[in-house]
């Protein structure tokens, strides 16, 4: 017959601390705010088997500084908490 080879997920969901996750639609959600240009979200382990959620984007040119606590004020009713309150565990501003 044949065999099969798992080759792992196609899309940007990952788990984080029990709750499927769309690192893809996170994204969309940022680069909706009027001071980001450019965002990228990606799922690294902190310790094996905990994952945590990093956010690394760019300002627009002109914008002022965004925070952090603004980013998570901005997700706020955009997206599910489990998503982004407790699992980021950083937001770096790329130059």
């Amino acid at each position: 017959m044949g065999t099969w080879s798992f080759l792992g997920r196609v899309d940007d969901q990952v788990k984080v601390r029990g709750y499927r996750v769309e690192l893809g639609e996170i994204e969309v959600r940022l680069r909706e705010h009027a001071g980001v240009r450019e965002v990228v979200v990606v799922a690294r382990e902190a310790t094996p088997g905990d994952n945590r959620l990093l956010a690394y984007f760019t300002v627009k040119a002109g914008e002022e500084e965004v925070g952090a606590e603004e980013l998570r004020g901005y997700l706020a009713g955009k997206l599910p908490d489990t998503w982004y309150r407790q699992s980021m565990c950083g937001w770096r501003v790329c130059r």
